[in-house]
């Protein structure tokens, strides 16, 4: 259930964080090469759509960082058709630093999302090592209980039966070593027992 439920969910969303970030960094910069006014603003457009995106505009930091992208992004789109080219360099070295930091961030978000999922792992990995465990000692448990099942069935109901079968075999040879009130005593011993397992296994 976490594994669907907590941690796929979260690698998919720090999966498009990652995208999203690094996706606006290298197109920021990536603009100020494009010399057609209408492609930078259709690729600014494009922008706008992958920066509003639900995982990005939840952090509040996130959203912050790419505030301030778009706002040095028209600003740099601005000089470009103001100067053109001779503003391409300046533009450049704004960018930068704001592009390191959208890169900054998506690694963060990437070695975050990956702990999650070594710590998910580990999680499964000890439940496995639980479950295992449990079922040793269940089986073990079992076991003993069928070790001490077949013991009570030899001294409740084979032991008696022996000694029954004994006496009769004797009785129909002619030798009465058992008196008539043993043989009903054997009888009524097996009886008992008949009866103490069927009430044990109700």
């Amino acid at each position: 259930d976490r594994i669907y439920d907590v941690a796929m969910p979260t690698m998919a969303d720090a999966t498009r964080m990652v995208r999203g970030l690094e996706r606006l960094a290298r197109a920021g910069e990536g603009l100020m090469w494009i010399e057609d006014i209408n492609q930078r603003q259709q690729i600014r457009l494009a922008l706008v759509s992958i920066a509003a995106d639900g995982v990005l505009q939840g952090d509040p930091e996130i959203r912050a960082t790419i505030q301030s992208a778009f706002a040095l992004l028209d600003e740099n789109l601005a000089a470009l058709a103001q100067h053109g080219k001779s503003a391409r360099n300046q533009c450049l070295e704004r960018w930068k630093p704001l592009a390191q930091k959208l890169f900054d961030l998506s690694e963060v978000i990437s070695s975050t999302a990956s702990i999650a999922a070594i710590d998910e792992a580990e999680r499964i990995i000890e439940a496995t090592r639980d479950s295992r465990d449990r079922m040793l000692r269940l089986a073990a448990a079992m076991l003993v209980f069928l070790a001490v099942s077949v013991s009570m069935l030899m001294w409740l109901i084979v032991r008696p039966l022996t000694r029954l079968s004994r006496s009769l075999e004797q009785a129909q040879a002619g030798l009465y070593g058992a008196s008539q009130e043993e043989v009903f005593r054997e009888f009524q011993v097996v009886a008992d027992a008949a009866d103490a397992l069927a009430a044990g296994h109700r």
